[in-house]
């Protein structure tokens, strides 16, 4: 029987998904005998995942924040010339590019999780150097697969806390 999301653990107890073969490793203690894991164990994987996703962001570890991410995956900038990337190697290209001309920033977040353990909120406040202490908010649901990959990035721009766009 399938659930709605079209996933075929709908006969699980509520509060569990079925990892498939190779999934990524939760904590000890999370698993039954079953292969069953807790819906506020996949939560806390994915929500540690989006904190590397964002220290790799800090490091700029190109790297790191490739691994992170499911071959397919998508990104979305409502406000942005490029507003939808596709595909890993677009994904990295884009994000390389980033990292070499955007001058340093601190990244401020704070992640929740949804109910729904394969999304997480991030709450980003992005302070630049230039212009000064210019801050900026953004706010991205993150959805994973069942692995803990990263399928999409849908990122929303707080358009009153940015600086004007030169024209």
């Amino acid at each position: 029987m399938e659930r709605d999301d079209g996933r075929l653990d709908r006969h699980l107890p509520a509060g569990t998904h079925r990892l498939p073969t190779g999934a990524t490793p939760l904590g000890a203690g999370t698993r039954g005998g079953s292969g069953q894991v807790s819906t506020a164990a996949v939560a806390e994987r994915n929500a540690a995942i989006v904190e590397r996703f964002y220290e790799s962001e800090r490091r700029r570890d190109l790297e790191t924040w490739a691994s992170l991410w499911h071959p397919a995956g998508r990104q979305t900038f409502p406000f942005s010339k490029e507003s939808e990337v596709r595909g890993i190697n677009d994904l990295r290209r884009v994000t390389a590019r980033k990292f070499e001309v955007r001058p340093p920033y601190e990244i401020h977040t704070r992640v929740e999780a949804f109910a729904d353990p394969h999304r997480v909120l991030a709450r980003l406040r992005l302070v630049m150097t230039v212009p000064a202490g210019a801050e900026v908010n953004i706010w991205c649901v993150f959805h994973f697969d069942d692995d803990g990959r990263v399928l999409e990035v849908e990122e929303m721009l707080d358009t009153a806390s940015a600086p004007p766009v030169p024209q």
